[in-house]
């Protein structure tokens, strides 16, 4: 709220980043909040805002280690390079919408063109399961460590939906899926040396 006082005492345009809506989640209702906030100070005072949603983002650089989200990108490609299990959460028919974080940045950029409280699907629009996603990992690193199938975190739903395209009719492009653009992420991890989630190297 202070945020959006601020864009609206110095004429300032907001844009949020949203989370897709696939499980009930502490972080999820917040950002749920947010965007309903957000909404009702452009409907009661004139805030200037759009909202993106980043569904499964991935790239170089992305944090890795303890007091990090635990990402599919860095957390397969450091086992896969170390040859350690992969692991994943179920049986791995689990549904994610890889997208790159430039694509996200651009979208992001994208969307302070648009003040009208719209909203833009931060995703590619294709379902790959997280079980492709390891298996390419392993392919890609040459590991021989397999995967390590983990019980599902609880709450957490299989059944994750794409990107559906919201907003997409007011850009001039789309974010699109490519394996050569998870290869480039995979790549970017290998030799490095890295603190896994248990804390050690």
């Amino acid at each position: 709220y202070r945020v959006m006082d601020w864009c609206l005492r110095h004429d300032v345009q907001y844009v949020g980043i949203l989370v897709p809506d696939v499980f009930p989640s502490i972080y999820n209702v917040t950002k749920t909040a947010t965007a309903r906030l957000a909404t009702a100070l452009h409907q009661a005072r004139g805030l200037r805002c759009s909202h993106v949603i980043a569904y499964n983002c991935h790239g170089p650089g992305q944090a890795y280690g303890p007091g990090h989200p635990q990402k599919f990108g860095p957390t397969f490609s450091i086992c896969g390079w170390n040859n350690r299990p992969i692991p994943i959460w179920g049986d791995g028919s689990a549904l994610v919408d890889p997208v790159t974080v430039a694509d996200v940045g651009r979208m992001l950029v994208d969307a302070t063109q648009h003040a009208d409280d719209a909203v833009f699907d931060g995703g590619t629009g294709r379902a790959v399961t997280i079980r492709d996603i390891g298996d390419f990992v392993l392919e890609r690193t040459g590991s021989t460590a397999g995967i390590q199938h983990l019980p599902m975190r609880i709450g957490e739903s299989p059944t994750n939906v794409p990107a559906v395209g919201r907003g997409w009719d007011r850009l001039t492009w789309r974010p699109q899926f490519t394996w050569d653009a998870l290869a480039a992420t995979v790549d970017w991890y290998k030799g490095r040396d890295f603190v896994d989630q248990s804390g050690t190297r």
